[in-house]
């Protein structure tokens, strides 16, 4: 991708500190790439090979940490077409009609909300794997975990820790679409898609 001159003289200028946007762009970049350096490829592929060997997959994330669990769901449902978005207020026995091959997705950040730590705790009790977001290697969820996807935010603002943590998202949704065969198919469960520059429904609402 070729940045225009107008772009490029924005981002090279040495003198951004009227530019609040450019400085803050480069700020996540900064943590984006430290984590890029600190990820363990061995144990994402575990990661990705879990969440592929699933026959149901339950997603959960309570306040900030919603907001990523439903992104990983929503993409995740797309590709495999069987995950969940737990929902505490109608799946208190969830865990308990799940396949025996099934996996727990957990996001869990400081201050780590006591909800996800005993859906945790359960789904390790009934030999579910869980896959846990965190940023430290001694919160509370790591010791239920059979994996761990390590945010490191380094004493960051809060703020930093979506870029970081979408970011890595995506780079596991792209690995499972390298491997698995004909997800560019569009599911007839979407009812708009986009065509012609145009947006068309499938049907009304």
């Amino acid at each position: 991708m070729t940045l225009s001159s107008d772009a490029s003289d924005i981002w090279t200028s040495q003198d951004n500190d009227s530019n609040f946007i450019v400085e803050e762009i480069k700020e996540d970049i900064k943590l984006l790439t430290k984590n890029a350096k600190k990820i363990n490829i061995e144990n994402a592929q575990e990661v990705v090979d879990t969440i592929i060997n699933s026959e149901k997959i339950i997603i959960s994330g309570y306040y900030q940490s919603y907001s990523f669990a439903h992104w990983l769901f929503f993409n995740l449902n797309y590709i495999l077409g069987n995950t969940s978005l737990y929902r505490p207020e109608i799946d208190a026995r969830v865990l308990e009609f799940l396949p025996k091959k099934s996996s727990v997705i957990l996001f869990s950040f400081y201050r780590y909300a006591l909800d996800t730590i005993r859906l945790a705790k359960d789904a390790k009790m009934k030999g579910i794997k869980i896959i846990a977001f965190t940023d430290s290697r001694v919160s509370p969820i790591v010791e239920y975990a059979d994996h761990i996807i390590l945010v490191s935010l380094e004493n960051a603002s809060i703020f930093r820790k979506g870029p970081v943590t979408l970011s890595i998202i995506n780079s596991l949704l792209y690995e499972i679409i390298r491997r698995i065969d004909g997800v560019e198919e569009i599911s007839p469960t979407f009812k708009y898609f986009i065509k012609e520059n145009q947006y068309d429904k499938k049907s009304g609402d």
